[in-house]
């Protein structure tokens, strides 16, 4: 499959390479960051950052999903200082509804805490559902968010979700979209 860029006004949505991984390490090493995601759940429970070289492993599977799938994770590049500033993707998903599960498209974001507030996750979200309505022609998308992460709960609303309890995670949000040229 291809790995397909994809340009917003601000952004450009690129596939990871190797050579991005210092990069999303000084990402994910942040706390705010890495509260909700690019963590290792030690076994206490507890959550800490990922190592340098965690990072790089997880960012290698990444670049191998994408380029077996030809969708995945993609860089959110700033036009303006052609720097990473986070990222953005589609992976499937089985959703657990307790006594079943279901195959779903993902929207998952990441961004440096600098740039929050700024629209751009909204920019590229709306792009990856544009992608993966038109070109992917996928039927839906959801995205989960944790209850009191209220960004990323937003950004969803922004992006037009539906937004309902998680059919089997207590602490999480889901939201789904549907294909607007196949929506009944």
């Amino acid at each position: 499959m291809s790995m397909t860029t994809l340009d917003t006004p601000r952004l450009f949505l690129r596939p990871f390479t190797p050579d991005d991984a210092d990069a999303k390490y000084e990402i994910d090493r942040q706390a705010a960051v890495h509260r909700y995601q690019g963590f290792v759940r030690e076994a206490n429970g507890s959550t800490r950052g990922r190592t340098p070289q965690e990072t790089r492993r997880a960012l290698l599977r990444r670049i191998g999903a994408f380029e077996l799938e030809g969708f995945g994770q993609w860089a959110a590049v700033s036009k303006e200082s052609d720097w990473l500033i986070g990222w953005a993707g589609l992976q499937f998903y089985l959703l657990d509804h307790g006594p079943y599960s279901t195959p779903e498209i993902e929207l998952f974001y990441g961004l440096s805490q600098e740039y929050w507030g700024r629209g751009f996750i909204t920019e590229a979200g709306t792009e990856l559902l544009r992608h993966g309505f038109q070109t992917l022609k996928v039927h839906r998308i959801t995205s989960v968010a944790y209850r009191d992460n209220t960004r990323s709960l937003n950004v969803m609303r922004r992006l037009g979700m539906r937004i309902d309890d998680h059919p089997s995670d207590p602490d999480s949000m889901l939201g789904v979209i549907d294909n607007p040229a196949i929506a009944p």
